[in-house]
């Protein structure tokens, strides 16, 4: 495959050749002028794919590329566990009552006038028809489990997303100080650097493996869209070196990605 001057050979042995396919576009919006316009219900699929941003900044969040890349990045995180997407590995984790409770009065305020939030607003009572109806906490838990998986990222966001996600911020910090023995718990589980689970610690063996993968991931789930990878930084990336032919030379993948592969395969 040629990108901008250089090839990239990923031709694999016909007994151990894989096609990867990506598929469901449903809701794909690939026209040009979308792009810095605000936000709108549409951008909201898979609630538990939203990029952090949408959460964070609410309709002061601008559509843009780097919110697909996150949920490359996502998908990226799921085949190095090879096991299940981070939403079905984090099931059990949930939003501490004192965190939800604050976010809950930044994205749904008993008075929702002026509101940046009113997106969020109207996701959190979707199925809320009459009192006694329970609201919707899959964005509390969406935030939360990014917190915990890749909370230790974040902090380089905060002063470029601005004074715009100053109240949600200010909501997490309180909500974790008060919550910290819960989030100290599952952090110390799952978060991506640090955590002791199987599934978490074999994704991070596997990530520093492959040389660059790290990095690469890093790149896709920085919390900041503006410093996000584009797909043209992972292909200029250390990880993807080994599958380019130097000098016109077919090299083939370089021997450390294919040692990587076989000693997956082996372990699959």
């Amino acid at each position: 495959y040629g990108f901008k001057g250089r090839v990239f050979n990923v031709k694999m042995e016909k007994s151990r050749a894989v096609v990867a396919k990506l598929a469901d576009y449903g809701t794909a919006d690939l026209r040009p002028d979308t792009d810095s316009l605000p936000i709108c219900m549409a951008n909201f699929t898979t609630l538990e794919n939203s990029p952090p941003e949408f959460l964070v900044l609410g309709e002061n969040c601008r559509q843009g590329w780097g919110h697909d890349n996150w949920g490359l990045g996502l998908c990226f995180f799921h085949l190095f566990t090879g096991n299940c997407p981070y939403e079905e590995l984090l099931e059990e984790v949930t939003c501490p009552p004192n965190l939800r409770r604050l976010l809950e009065d930044v994205w749904d305020p008993a008075d929702k006038s002026g509101t940046d939030f009113a997106l969020l607003s109207s996701l959190i009572n979707a199925d809320v028809y009459e009192e006694g109806d329970e609201k919707d906490f899959v964005l509390f838990d969406t935030l939360y489990r990014y917190l915990v998986l890749f909370g230790a990222w974040a902090e380089e966001s905060r002063e470029v997303l601005g004074e715009d996600g100053e109240r949600v911020w200010r909501a997490v910090d309180e909500g974790l100080r008060l919550d910290s023995a819960t989030f100290a718990k599952d952090a110390g589980t799952f978060a991506l650097e640090t955590g002791n689970n199987y599934i978490v610690a074999a994704a991070r063996e596997k990530l520093a493996e492959l040389e660059g993968a790290m990095d690469c991931l890093k790149g896709l789930l920085a919390w900041d869209p503006e410093a996000r990878w584009t797909s043209e930084d992972v292909l200029n990336s250390t990880m993807m070196q080994g599958l380019v032919e130097e000098d016109g030379a077919a090299q083939g993948v370089a021997a450390s990605f294919m040692h990587f592969l076989e000693v997956e395969s082996e372990r699959t």
